[in-house]
């Protein structure tokens, strides 16, 4: 979900709200890290300071995307 980068606060109150204190906070990212699902909420999308971001992932799916990438580094590494 993309929203502009003023509404951060909103959002985070409203997330807080529904799903509690998040369990991490990093600079202007809130992530709350559950048994089965991972939701970030970013103030900025990483590409542009023009979007913000909200990421909702089931935790298997991050860890089978955290694997691969971690395999490709590798691979990667060994290619050198």
């Amino acid at each position: 979900m993309s929203f502009f980068p003023f509404d951060f606060e909103n959002l985070a109150r409203i997330f807080i709200h529904r799903y509690g204190q998040p369990t991490r906070r990093e600079h202007d990212s809130l992530v709350w890290d559950g048994v089965k699902v991972v939701i970030w909420l970013n103030r900025y999308n990483g590409l542009s300071l023009n979007y913000g971001r909200a990421y909702i992932a089931l935790r298997t799916e991050v860890e089978r995307q955290t694997a691969e990438q971690s395999k490709a580094l590798k691979n990667a590494k060994d290619d050198l």
